[in-house]
């Protein structure tokens, strides 16, 4: 099942949240790693040459999440490997779990939605 945004949580709860993931992942330090990782402008458009750089097993449901689920900025999140170069995953060069990478990069809008 896909990680999609949302749930109940208390006004409170999302605040520490959002302080957590700035103060763990600074929005600066974010982007600027990920366009170098990605080799990107202000955003990365998903097409099929980027979701098998990101998951050549995954291609269809990369190129096919929706723009509510998390699925394409968890794959960034964990990516260790595009454009045939080995990488250290963002999750991992900011020590979070991949699912809170992939909040912090869909919070930054770095995937170009078509």
């Amino acid at each position: 099942m896909p990680l999609r945004l949302g749930g109940v949580r208390s006004p409170e709860e999302k605040e520490a949240d959002f302080f957590a993931a700035c103060f763990l992942m600074p929005a600066k330090l974010v982007i600027d790693r990920f366009k170098k990782q990605f080799l990107c402008g202000d955003k990365l458009y998903f097409d099929d040459t980027v979701a098998y750089h990101v998951d050549a097993n995954n291609i269809e449901s990369l190129k096919d999440a929706t723009a509510d689920s998390l699925e394409r900025e968890l794959g960034l999140a964990r990516c260790q490997r595009f454009n045939g170069v080995r990488i250290i995953s963002l999750a991992e060069q900011f020590g979070v779990s991949d699912s809170a990478m992939a909040l912090r990069l869909k919070e930054l809008g770095l995937v170009r939605w078509p």
